[in-house]
């Protein structure tokens, strides 16, 4: 047996006895897209498809292990097969989590083709660990809702070589009738590298119009800004439109264009095009342009 189909057999039977005495829930998602990028077609997932235990107790106690189920990601080394997993307390004063936690400016832009082709992260905004995706291991988590804002820190304390010292935080509310937000991090406890983003979305009419502004230090063309729009057809469908600035290469403008479909709860379709956006292309300048249909389904 497959050692990790194997390890999530023995953490589901650990997991088990616990539920006759805590809240235990289970969930993911299984999706699969079919895209065209650039002439060659794939048939794959882009960051869906996953199997995530949640449990709390009376008592404020709670934990979560969440396993990245796509095929690459779980055939992969180290920890390319996990998501989030971590320990925590709720309180009245607000919450606590240690582990492998996701960034505190993960998807803040609240980007509804995360997870797809046409995504904006590694695109429009920034990617990786210290972006709008993947997680970071050795993290303690203060986080709390305070009416409509939600505030979010985070400090790595081990002593771990260049992460020593990782700080993160983000802020989201509610102001004068828009959503704002902004989040920052010091990009592994580098001295001379920060990151951060500001942006917001607001309703006009039939249509929510969002800007990301972000500077990311790592780089040299440091920063960029993102344009978008969203509106409702009714009967479950939504239209996007972006464009951006910047582009994964730097080099090329990124638009995208979309649809997406909510069937029901559990149920989603999109499809659209997308230009300089996710993916695997190297060449300096090279505007990759991609297109294709995607369907997910909630467990």
């Amino acid at each position: 047996m497959n050692k990790k189909i194997l390890a999530v057999a023995i953490g589901a039977a650990m997991v088990a006895p616990l539920a006759a005495q805590a809240d235990l829930k289970i969930s993911g998602r299984v999706a699969m897209e079919l895209v065209s990028e650039d002439g060659k077609i794939n048939a794959q997932d882009y960051g869906n498809q996953r199997l995530q235990l949640d449990i709390s107790d009376e008592s404020g106690f709670m934990g979560r292990m969440a396993l990245d189920m796509r095929f690459s990601k779980f055939n992969a080394a180290a920890d390319g097969f996990w998501r989030d997993f971590y320990t925590g307390y709720k309180s009245s004063i607000g919450n606590f989590r240690a582990g492998r936690l996701a960034g505190a400016g993960k998807n803040i832009e609240s980007d509804m083709y995360v997870g797809t082709f046409l995504e904006l992260r590694n695109a429009a905004v920034k990617g990786g660990s210290y972006g709008s995706s993947s997680f970071i291991n050795n993290m303690l988590q203060y986080d709390n809702k305070f009416g409509d804002t939600v505030l979010n820190i985070q400090y790595d304390p081990t002593d771990n070589g260049l992460k020593k010292g990782d700080l993160g935080a983000s802020i989201k509310a509610k102001l004068a009738g828009a959503g704002v937000f902004a989040a920052y991090n010091n990009q592994k406890g580098g001295a001379d590298t920060t990151y951060w983003k500001v942006g917001g979305n607001m309703g006009f009419g039939g249509v929510n119009v969002r800007l990301v502004y972000e500077n990311d230090d790592s780089q040299t063309d440091a920063a960029s800004w993102d344009l978008g729009a969203d509106m409702g057809f009714g009967n479950g469908w939504t239209g996007t439109v972006d464009y951006s600035d910047k582009g994964k290469e730097r080099a090329e403008a990124f638009y995208r264009v979309g649809v997406y479909k909510k069937f029901s709860k559990k149920a989603h379709m999109w499809a659209g095009y997308t230009q300089n956006g996710t993916s695997s292309a190297t060449t300096a300048g090279g505007a990759v342009a991609a297109y294709g249909v995607g369907f997910r389904v909630d467990i």
